[in-house]
């Protein structure tokens, strides 16, 4: 499966601020994509769903994203007009710098900076003003000044302050620290459960797929496959003699693309069928 470098794919002389209109008309399943800049992702058409590295959003049209650098797989499903299309708004570590130094608050006291790798808000009229304005400047692409840009993530970035106060701000902040200090075990607790294959949580690790097998024994003293595995049996036999659901209501969402396989796999695992548990 391919990477997708953003935004180094879109412009290679990439400088501080930069915007680009994203569209397309096939759908989009957990492509890898690895982001080199910050970036606020304002969704026009279709639904967005973002795999991070602790955890999964979905946002529709009627939000926007704020993405920090990083790896991420990304989802993206048509709309209704079987489409897709955003504005994509990237922004630098130097861009975050100026703008914190020039209009921090003084009395914000930081003392336990939140980690997240993401900051979503709900599209009121400023911002889809703000929006219809960014999609203009893109008809003077060749001829505007980073200064014009810089001004347009100042007016975002200081209206987002003043509508969600301290919690953005501290965002920013975020964006500035290390944001892959999160364990290796933090991130295979988080998808223990799904469907993800392993060469998608290795990506989710920022680690090729061999690195990541030979760190995981080193953790789990167990190859990966056969862990995740027991792991996924083990919480669908839970679910089920629970009695909340039927094997056959589950056995895709642990991966099994029929029954059988499933059934037989559960068998291997605990000496009988799933019918069986009680």
């Amino acid at each position: 499966m391919a990477i997708y470098n953003f935004p180094d794919q879109l412009i290679p002389d990439f400088t501080d601020v930069f915007v680009h209109r994203y569209q397309i008309s096939v759908h989009a399943n957990k492509n890898k994509v690895n982001l080199s800049q910050n970036v606020f992702s304002f969704l026009i058409q279709g639904q967005k769903e973002v795999h991070f590295q602790d955890t999964t959003v979905d946002i529709g049209d009627d939000k926007i994203l704020l993405m920090a650098a990083g790896n991420c797989l990304m989802t993206e499903n048509l709309s209704e007009y079987e489409s897709y299309e955003s504005l994509l708004l990237f922004f630098s570590q130097e861009t975050i710098e100026r703008f914190l130094f020039k209009y921090k608050s003084e009395s914000l006291k930081i003392q336990s900076i939140p980690q997240t790798p993401y900051f979503i808000v709900e599209k009121d009229e400023f911002i889809k003003i703000f929006i219809q304005s960014l999609a203009q400047s893109l008809k003077f692409q060749n001829t505007t000044s980073s200064i014009f840009l810089e001004i347009k993530f100042d007016e975002i970035a200081l209206y987002l302050c003043q509508k969600h106060g301290q919690a953005f701000e501290l965002f920013l902040y975020s964006l500035l620290q290390n944001r892959f200090d999160l364990s290796f075990k933090k991130i295979i607790d988080t998808y223990k459960y799904s469907i993800l294959d392993l060469e998608e949580i290795a990506f989710l690790c920022n680690m090729s797929l061999s690195t990541f097998k030979r760190h995981f024994q080193k953790n789990y003293h167990e190859v990966p496959g056969k862990w995740f595995q027991k792991q996924r049996l083990q919480q669908a036999k839970d679910l089920i003699q629970s009695q909340s659901v039927r094997p056959s209501e589950i056995y895709m969402n642990y991966g099994y693309e029929n029954l059988s396989n499933f059934s037989n796999a559960f068998k291997n695992e605990f000496g009988y069928r799933p019918s069986q548990t009680t």
